[in-house]
């Protein structure tokens, strides 16, 4: 699994959809069907290699509800998840994912609903 695969893995398994950021899928035109609809994540994608600096990467957490719950359970259950850290597996070594400071804040976006994830990740690759 390369970084960008493990990395996908992560955010995507939260139940719900996750996306590279600006990678969302447009709006599909049959059935007035939206791929897109939240409750999804997307998030800043990396790659390093070892150096023992960690990269500063942003994930939101986005819904489109009237009550921030869902973000907020969401938000915690992926902080759960990491709990100190989170080693990823990949192919040229490991990723470890820990909690930036601070861990997560609210936005409101219209009606949408978002918590913004701050996560480091720690490249011991090749």
């Amino acid at each position: 699994m390369t970084k960008y695969e493990a990395i996908h893995a992560f955010f995507s398994s939260f139940g719900i959809p996750a996306y590279e950021e600006h990678s969302v899928p447009d709006y599909l035109d049959d059935a007035q069907t939206e791929e897109n609809s939240p409750p999804y994540i997307t998030y800043q994608a990396a790659a390093d290699s070892f150096r023992g600096e960690p990269a500063a990467i942003t994930a939101d957490v986005w819904d489109c509800s009237e009550s921030w719950q869902f973000v907020h359970e969401k938000a915690a259950e992926i902080a759960a998840y990491i709990g100190r850290f989170r080693r990823l597996v990949c192919d040229d070594g490991y990723i470890v994912v820990t909690k930036g400071s601070p861990f997560a804040q609210d936005y409101a976006d219209g009606i949408y609903k978002r918590a913004y994830l701050n996560l480091n990740l720690t490249f011991i690759t090749n």
